[in-house]
């Protein structure tokens, strides 16, 4: 969840939020997972040149780890691609080559993990332009195999605690409340396994 606004009324408080960022100069997501060869295919849209990336790729799979990566359009214009097992994923040309702008596989991600039922995720990323500049991007949802998890419902904390949850909405009114009375609130997303970070 992102944008959380909160408006004061008449002994209450409403509360709105986006659930989905706005697009901006590269989005980053996990698009498929081939389970003959292990490995994800990690896809790219880009509205400007990309001339560096680091991401960090988290899983439900308690024994998951990374064992390298290669092709896409990052393996074809002669990036070269490390990883660690613990996830970790960098992108970049020692000839200053770029990754131009368009959408497509950016590289395939060699894992390996026990377990039938689970998620993939994009958690973290540094993605720059030719000059070294970061760029603004944003990161898809989870991936999943198996089981599909339930429907996404949200959670309103308020002062630090659970104070509502299993909203399927993106908006709450906290009613009953007195006078020049101030809170703190924050909303999560949860998909019936995983509960997002804090708004």
């Amino acid at each position: 969840p992102a944008n959380l606004t909160a408006v004061g009324g008449d002994g209450e408080i409403a509360l709105t939020w986006d659930h989905d960022a706005s697009r901006t100069d590269v989005e980053l997501s996990i698009t498929n997972f081939n389970a003959s060869t292990g490995q994800l295919e990690i896809y790219i849209s880009n509205n400007a040149a990309v001339g560096g990336f680091q991401f960090d790729i988290n899983s439900s799979f308690n024994d998951f780890t990374v064992s390298g990566a290669s092709g896409g359009s990052a393996g074809d214009i002669g990036f070269m691609i490390s990883t660690n097992t613990a996830g970790l994923v960098l992108g970049f040309s020692l000839m200053g080559s770029t990754i131009p702008q368009g959408e497509g596989v950016l590289c395939y991600v060699d894992v390996s993990f026990t377990g039938e039922d689970g998620f993939f995720e994009i958690t973290e990323a540094v993605i720059s332009d030719p000059v070294g500049q970061a760029l603004t991007f944003t990161l898809g949802d989870p991936y999943w195999i198996g089981s599909l998890p339930e429907e996404i419902t949200f959670n309103v904390y308020k002062d630090g605690e659970l104070f509502t949850e299993g909203l399927e909405g993106t908006t709450y009114v906290d009613s009953g409340l007195g006078y020049e009375e101030t809170h703190c609130y924050t909303v999560t997303a949860h998909n019936g396994e995983v509960e997002s970070e804090q708004s």
